[in-house]
C-alpha cells in the first residue's frame, strides 16, 4: 500500500482550536487509559543506555501537549531509569508548556525545529507519534542531524499503514469517541455538544487517524530514508501480549 500525504485536520490553521484542543485531549485519554506506550518502554530504555550524557536526560521533538513521554517517563522510574524530560515543538502552546514543566521535565519556550536541534539540548531524541507529519524529505533531514549532532534518535509510531487499521480507524474510532468522550476530563459540555448532537468530534478523530495510518513511514520506508545515512539503524514492530503494535526506527551515531 502506497504511502500518501494527506490532509489532517489537526495541521489545517483554519480547524479552531477548541476542535485540536477536544481532539488532542481525547488522544491522551486513550493513550494512558489503555498504556499503548508499553511495548516501546525497552527501546527507549536502550536510547538512554546509549546515551553518554552527564545528566540521563531525554529530547521529545514535535510534543504537542507531552503525548505519551510521561507514561514513558513514569514506566522506565518504576524499574529504576530516572531521566530528565525535556519537550520541544516548532510551535510551542503555552497551555501546554505550563501542564507538562514540573520537576523531571522541561517545555522549552522557544521553537525548535527536529532538523536543527540547538546544540545545549544534547540527550536522546525521540518523536512519538509525530514522524508521520513530515514528508521524505523532511524526515530524512531529522535522522541525518541526529547522526550529524552525534544523538541517538528512536522514532515510533502506534499507527501503521495496513488495511486492518484503516477498517479500524473507520469502524471502530468513532465508537470508541462516543463511548469514552464522558470519562475526558475536564468535563466540557461542548465536548459533549460537538460529540453527540453535531458529531464534528467523531468524524474529525477518525478522518485523522484514516489519514495516520496512510501516512505512517512502514519499516520499508525507513529502510529507504536511512539508506546512505552514517549511523547504526533499526527498525521493526514493538508489540505487547494485548497485539499492541508500534513501528520503531532506532539510530546511533557509528
Amino acid at each position: 500500500m502506497k504511502r500518501r500525504q494527506l490532509f489532517e485536520f489537526l495541521d489545517l490553521p483554519s480547524i479552531p482550536a477548541l476542535f485540536k484542543a477536544f481532539e488532542t485531549d481525547y488522544l491522551l485519554f486513550v493513550s494512558q487509559k489503555l498504556r499503548l506506550h508499553r511495548p516501546i518502554v525497552p527501546y527507549v530504555k536502550r536510547l538512554l543506555e546509549k546515551s553518554h550524557a552527564a545528566r540521563p536526560c531525554l529530547i521529545d521533538l514535535g510534543s504537542g501537549s507531552g503525548g505519551p513521554a510521561f507514561d514513558l517517563q513514569k514506566e522506565l522510574a518504576q524499574d529504576g531509569t530516572h531521566f530528565h524530560l525535556f519537550f520541544t515543538d516548532l510551535q510551542p502552546v503555552p497551555a501546554h508548556m505550563r501542564s507538562a514543566t514540573g520537576k523531571d521535565a522541561t517545555y522549552f519556550d522557544e521553537s525548535v525545529a527536529a532538523d536543527r536541534v540547538p546544540a545545549h539540548l544534547k540527550g536522546p531524541r525521540t518523536m512519538l507519534n509525530v514522524f508521520h507529519h513530515l514528508r521524505p524529505e523532511e524526515a530524512r533531514r531529522v535522522l541525518e542531524a541526529a547522526m550529524r549532532d552525534g544523538q541517538p534518535i528512536g522514532i515510533f509510531e502506534a499507527n501503521e499503514r495496513s488495511v486492518k487499521s484503516l477498517l479500524a480507524m473507520i469502524l471502530i474510532v468513532p465508537l470508541l469517541v462516543v463511548f469514552m468522550t464522558p470519562l475526558i476530563r475536564p468535563f466540557s459540555v461542548r465536548r459533549l455538544l460537538f460529540t453527540y448532537i453535531v458529531p464534528v468530534m467523531p468524524l474529525m478523530i477518525a478522518w485523522d487517524g484514516f489519514v495516520s495510518c496512510l501516512r505512517t513511514y512502514m519499516p520499508e520506508d525507513l529502510n529507504a530514508l536511512t539508506d546512505g545515512l552514517p549511523g547504526r539503524w533499526e527498525k521493526g514492530f514493538a508489540s505487547d501480549e494485548r497485539g499492541v503494535r508500534w513501528v520503531y526506527c532506532l539510530g546511533w551515531p557509528a
